[in-house]
């Protein structure tokens, strides 16, 4: 989902706000380093007593550079991307984890804090565990509050319909067809097996080629007319069947470039995820119909936008 940017002043404090909490744990590290055990201990076990230790100038670098690198990081994509929802999970993710880490630094110097020995470290016990757990949710919430809600950004104007500038009482009448060589070629391959099967004696294989002939040939051509009485399609050579769709059916009229991969491929399609039917012929230009009943008609055809814009210019009353 695309959302929309929030304002750069909002963008501003969710970087400034965990910036901040890293600038104040290493600002409590580097005050107290003279009152701070080296190594200090740096990890406890259940019971709460120290069992491991770092040297005070490799803990510095752990417990900085780690949050420093979210921070940055979320700064990084604020600046580069405009996406919204990209920029609100960068700050939300630097929002958590800068305070979540500022407290574990804290809570380790304090715990170490004017003891000789990392061995003689204070208990870290639940109280810092669950400390640390709140600030990473609290963190992660007060960041995306500062953020603001997610705000799809808003829809692009609607294009003018097409229009030929029919005036009221004008008429006219558009008309176009489009060849599929493909097609015509299956249709004839197609046909001349039919022939050689019913030479050589068994049916059934010369009887699906007939019928493979029959619909290659059939909608290898198409004959689109438009005019008052709507839009009609005549197949084949032989503009048989017919299919008409009534002016009082349309709503609208578009022309779009049509990708067969788009529409089920070539041929007459019914596209249920496009709540469409689709005449397709070949890649390019076609019409688009949108119909009363909120279904789709397609049609690839040559100039589309003189047929979409007469439709649309009959549709909404000139040349009646």
């Amino acid at each position: 989902m695309t959302v929309a940017p929030a304002p750069p002043a909002r963008l501003a404090i969710g970087i400034a706000v965990p910036a901040a909490a890293v600038a104040g744990s290493l600002a409590f590290l580097v005050g107290t380093t003279d009152r701070l055990p080296d190594p200090l201990a740096t990890h406890w076990g259940l019971g709460g007593q120290p069992n491991g230790h770092m040297s005070i100038a490799s803990f510095a670098l752990l417990s900085v550079a780690l949050p420093a690198a979210v921070v940055l990081g979320a700064a990084l994509v604020v600046v580069t991307r405009r996406d919204g929802l990209t920029q609100r999970n960068a700050l939300v993710t630097a929002g958590a984890l800068a305070p979540f880490f500022a407290v574990l630094t804290v809570s380790t110097v304090a715990a170490n804090l004017d003891r000789p020995e990392w061995s003689q470290a204070r208990h870290l016990g639940w109280i810092a565990i669950a400390l640390s757990v709140v600030v990473l949710v609290a963190g992660g919430a007060f960041s995306a509050a500062i953020v603001g809600p997610l705000r799809p950004p808003a829809p692009p104007a609607p294009a003018p319909l097409p229009s030929v500038g029919l005036q009221p009482g004008e008429r006219a009448v558009w008309t176009s067809h489009a060849t599929s060589r493909p097609l015509q070629a299956m249709g004839v391959v197609a046909l001349g097996l039919g022939g050689v099967f019913v030479a050589a004696g068994p049916r059934w294989p010369a009887l699906v080629m007939f019928v493979v002939a029959l619909a290659g040939l059939g909608l290898s051509e198409i004959h689109v007319k438009v005019g008052a009485e709507g839009l009609r399609v005549d197949y084949g050579p032989w503009r048989l069947p017919r299919q008409h769709i009534d002016l009082d059916d349309v709503v609208s009229a578009e022309a779009i470039d049509v990708r067969p991969t788009e529409w089920g491929g070539w041929g007459y399609r019914w596209v249920p995820w496009k709540n469409a039917s689709a005449v397709v012929l070949r890649a390019g230009p076609g019409i688009c119909l949108n119909r009363a009943d909120g279904r789709r008609f397609v049609v690839t055809v040559d100039d589309p936008e003189a047929a979409a814009g007469l439709l649309n210019d009959l549709r909404h009353g000139a040349g009646r």
